[in-house]
């Protein structure tokens, strides 16, 4: 395997279209982070399917501690990304297909978003309809929902997470899908980044993360799916400014397909984010994180997460269970780099 760059995914489905074409994309390596309800899925010279029963081996101490069913899973497979020498992971799901000309972007960027509006809704860069992503604050839709957000140059800057759109179905809440429901095609426009202080939803659905990045693609696992990926988001924005690092948004590469969701289970599992999102900014906004040190930062944030009651008893502990498996992971995938080098 001499890919640098990884597709991760999971999925409780066959093999869908959407895998078949991540899987045929040159340069990239497909890793599926398998779940208990997961069928079986062949592994191939650019797929490879991790079972529950073969993830110790990329986990060994964050696997035994996750649940079953839950999103939560995939880390197991960014984590064994990294350790075959991943530069670069594209996070994403099994019912979204790459457009023509997808590619890997640049990891720096030039044009800021303008304003200073706490919470952005980035589509809202990229498309004139009223749509909103999934964990944006319900109290803000209705402020900015005539808010045309733009951007204007600036010196350019390091990224650290890309966030792409989706034509189609992107990612909204349940909410969005049970009262307007419309699809949309969002406009090709400059990629922007948000400046420090400024914050977006951040989603599993079409994502870039650079390698300074990794230790922050940290799943949660003490809270529900469609929380998991929202809360990770906010964290990740936050604690890569420690590094010089900004998050940064592209128009869509991605087509999504998606697969059968009853939508008021959706709304039930997206309470959470409805009821939390603004509490996570805030304990995020007053974190005293100085130090660009994940093994340090992360135990800070998550800390105070589980005082205020956004995650649970034993959250502490699977996430020092990630901080070691990401060290290790990272010293294999030096190694591998090496090999590949020599």
């Amino acid at each position: 395997m001499d890919s640098d760059r990884f597709i991760v995914v999971t999925t409780i489905h066959p093999k869908s279209d959407g895998l078949r074409a991540l899987e045929r994309q040159d340069g990239w390596h497909v890793i599926v982070a398998g779940d208990r309800m997961t069928p079986p899925l062949e592994s191939g010279a650019q797929f490879t399917c991790l079972p529950i029963e073969q993830q110790a081996e990329a986990a060994p101490r964050l696997s035994p501690l996750l649940p079953e069913n839950h999103y939560a899973r995939k880390n197991t497979g960014y984590l064994a990304a990294m350790a075959r020498g991943a530069r670069v992971i594209f996070d994403t799901d099994d019912d979204n297909l790459p457009l023509p000309g997808w590619h890997l972007p640049d990891f720096t960027c030039s044009m800021r978003v303008a304003g200073r509006s706490r919470f952005v809704n980035m589509y809202a860069y990229f498309t004139t309809a009223c749509i909103w992503p999934r964990g944006f604050p319900l109290d803000e839709i209705g402020r900015r929902r005539r808010e045309q957000v733009r951007a204007e140059p600036s010196e350019k800057v390091r990224i650290g997470l890309w966030q792409g759109m989706v034509h189609g179905d992107p990612d909204v809440d349940a909410i969005y899908r049970l009262i307007i429901g419309r699809k949309v095609r969002f406009r090709k426009k400059k990629p922007c980044f948000l400046p420090p202080g400024r914050y977006s939803p951040v989603n599993s659905q079409n994502t870039f993360w650079g390698r300074e990045a990794f230790p922050y693609l940290y799943l949660p696992s003490t809270v529900g799916s469609r929380f998991a990926d929202i809360l990770r988001g906010y964290v990740a924005q936050r604690l890569l400014w420690q590094h010089g690092l900004h998050t940064g948004f592209l128009p869509a590469c991605l087509r999504q397909l998606r697969n059968p969701h009853d939508l008021m289970t959706d709304f039930r599992e997206e309470t959470e984010v409805f009821l939390q999102v603004r509490e996570t900014v805030q304990v995020l906004e007053n974190i005293p994180c100085t130090a660009a040190c994940p093994s340090e930062s992360l135990p800070l944030v998550y800390r105070e997460f589980h005082r205020l009651g956004i995650v649970s008893n034993g959250e502490l502990l699977r996430l020092e269970a990630w901080l070691a498996d990401w060290q290790a992971a990272s010293a294999a995938g030096k190694q591998e780099h090496e090999r590949r080098q020599a």
